[in-house]
């Protein structure tokens, strides 16, 4: 049986901000580092836990990470 392979349901930019807060940034250096605003940094990280399903940034950082879509 082949193995599926799970497209990213994430934008470019969200896949950014996961980066950023997986290396220890909250929404203050995502901002920061990607040029924004922590308030549409947050705003980001809620939909991006609404695409993944999960209630937690750990867990969209998590899944991410399992699924190969950040480092």
């Amino acid at each position: 049986m082949a193995a599926t392979v799970k497209t990213c349901p994430l934008t470019p930019r969200q896949l950014a901000i996961l980066e950023v807060v997986s290396m220890g940034g909250g929404k203050d250096r995502a901002a920061e580092v990607l040029g924004g605003s922590p308030a549409t940094v947050h705003t980001q990280l809620a939909r991006i836990r609404a695409k993944l399903r999960v209630n937690t940034t750990t867990a969209a950082v998590a899944q991410a990470i399992r699924e190969g879509w950040i480092t």
